[in-house]
């Protein structure tokens, strides 16, 4: 059971940290929704987990799988990409970091935000980026934002969407997402 303390301005303290109490809902429904997900797949025939591989776009496309990390000893928030063609063959990657530690859901959107940008500078057509944070993709195609800070965000990723019509945004699993997780956490190093 989680336990927080309402004060005076209808915020919610929680793990001395204040957070709105409608945003802690939002955030607690999409947890569960995630768990939830999980359950569904686990449970599935015989009690197998099934094998979840990356697989390559069609041809005449590409994929970007963009992953978002921290290192808390330093400080920092770190994002990693990868582009791959239809056979699978990597064609560039990058990563960077910056100081301070953003929340999962800032710093997912981020990433991949900065990674459709560089797309965009790389004059790269017909890209399907891959995300493995569920909830920034669902974001994308609705029209609930969140927080101040994750909408700009937001709004900034449909921007760049509606001015690269070719470009799309998929949700993966993490299984999946393993190269870029890696990047991610490398980014210090």
């Amino acid at each position: 059971m989680i336990y927080g303390l309402r004060n005076n301005r209808n915020n919610v303290i929680w793990n001395n940290e204040r957070e709105e109490g409608t945003k802690l809902g939002v955030q607690a429904y999409y947890n569960w929704h995630d768990w939830y997900m999980v359950q569904e797949e686990t449970n599935g025939e015989h009690g197998q987990i099934p094998q979840a591989t990356w697989t390559p776009p069609s041809v005449g496309k590409v994929k970007c799988n963009v992953n978002a990390g921290f290192h808390n000893h330093l400080g920092t928030t770190n994002r990693g990409w990868c582009v791959r063609d239809h056979f699978g063959r990597f064609i560039v990657a990058g990563m960077a970091w910056n100081i301070g530690i953003l929340s999962v859901i800032e710093a997912e959107s981020m990433a991949l935000k900065e990674v459709i940008r560089a797309a965009i500078c790389m004059q790269l057509d017909n890209v399907i980026f891959e995300s493995d944070f569920q909830r920034v993709i669902h974001v994308i195609h609705s029209n609930f934002y969140g927080s101040f800070g994750f909408s700009l965000i937001i709004l900034a990723i449909k921007s760049l969407l509606l001015c690269s019509p070719n470009f799309e945004v998929k949700f993966i699993k993490r299984q999946v997402n393993s190269v870029v997780h890696l990047l991610a956490k490398a980014t210090n190093s």
